[in-house]
């Protein structure tokens, strides 16, 4: 009878050891595919695609301190339509704190001014995070602005990625379209 009770734990222990065997097992999959898993390209590339979207569209929305009431959406279609198109000085010195686009006597040209709007926006918020991007404006196939990230060596090491472009249209002008190009974390592609 002894024996039969030694037989019959040592046969729960195997039956519990083999439930923890399997249990441990469950444990570890879970850890290693939720912990260590790589993160899906898809899921990258359609952050980088709502993160330059968003950025650009507060950019837009923004005021412009170029033109009287206006905003940048609005500044970079007057700047389609009439590439010399110039700053008004009235409202230059208005901008309290002083805006660092208008205090350079080159500035006052609305293609340099939206040129350094763009690099001061896009340095505090991509900047802050050393996130690399790389801008580019075209009105039709000619490219007007052009700005890079200060983090070269991680736009360099980056690929193309699948970016859209922001579009504004244009009426009343040879082109029909301007494209913003913001592309984070990836390079533009060659177009």
């Amino acid at each position: 009878m002894k024996k039969r009770f030694q037989n019959k734990s040592q046969t729960e222990i195997m039956g519990l050891m083999i439930i923890f065997i399997i249990f441990s097992l469950i444990i570890v999959f879970i850890i290693t595919t939720v912990f260590f898993k790589k993160p899906s390209t898809t899921l990258d590339e359609f952050n980088q695609q709502q993160l330059s979207s968003s950025i650009v569209s507060a950019f837009l929305k923004t005021n412009s301190y170029c033109l009287k009431d206006t905003d940048m959406k609005e500044l970079i279609i007057a700047s389609a339509k009439s590439l010399s198109l110039q700053c008004d000085p009235e409202l230059l010195p208005q901008t309290k704190p002083p805006n660092p686009c208008l205090t350079y006597p080159d500035y006052p040209d609305a293609k340099a001014y939206l040129t350094c709007a763009f690099n001061q926006s896009l340095a505090k918020s991509l900047g802050t995070f050393n996130l690399p991007y790389e801008l580019q404006i075209k009105i039709g196939q000619q490219k007007i602005i052009g700005l890079q990230s200060t983090n070269e060596a991680a736009l360099k090491a980056s690929k193309s990625g699948s970016v859209e472009p922001y579009v504004l249209p244009i009426s009343g002008s040879a082109a029909s379209t301007v494209e913003i190009w913001l592309c984070v974390n990836s390079r533009c592609p060659k177009i």
